[in-house]
């Protein structure tokens, strides 16, 4: 089952993430939640919260070397390499998270190969996806079991609450 969160751009898609993992502390979980860097209001940046280490490293920043992420960003070349070193061989989990898919793995860069090791293994699968891209998502992905929840829409615990049912009936 691949679980694709939805909004508009500061909808709440990660803090959404966020509340949903925490609702599940029963279940092995392992991915990168990317909550957003602020100082006085300005986001300066996106770390990569890594699961299930706990180790936090900003990935995203105004500036620095790396692959451009839009006008105003860039996706940094360290950062990624310690990303793709800690989850290039995840370990066994009950559901993988990856946020966000955007339009840097629509192009094949980014942190496609990490997705991609998420996506092929088979199991569950939580993946933020802004919804002006949506529809180029599904175009990339081959899923038949997909279900789409709009921040705003379910509330998390209550998304916990249906992913717990599942773990249970699916065992």
């Amino acid at each position: 089952m691949l679980l694709v969160i939805t909004g508009e751009v500061k909808s709440g898609k990660t803090e959404f993430l966020m509340k949903l993992v925490k609702k599940l502390p029963e279940m092995k979980i392992a991915g990168i939640i990317a909550p957003t860097i602020m100082k006085k209001g300005e986001i300066l940046g996106y770390e990569a919260l890594i699961l299930p280490y706990g180790v936090r490293v900003q990935h995203v920043a105004r500036k620095g070397e790396g692959e451009r992420v839009g006008r105003r960003y860039v996706l940094l070349t360290g950062a990624k390499s310690q990303i793709v070193q800690h989850l290039k061989k995840p370990p066994d989990v009950d559901i993988y998270v990856f946020d966000e898919f955007g339009p840097l793995e629509l192009s094949g860069k980014g942190l496609l190969d990490v997705f991609n090791t998420f996506y092929r293994s088979g199991k569950d699968m939580v993946v933020v996806v802004r919804k002006s891209i949506l529809d180029r998502f599904f175009d990339f992905i081959d899923k038949k079991e997909v279900t789409v929840v709009e921040v705003g829409e379910i509330d998390p615990v209550e998304m916990a609450q249906k992913l717990k049912k599942r773990k249970e009936v699916t065992r």
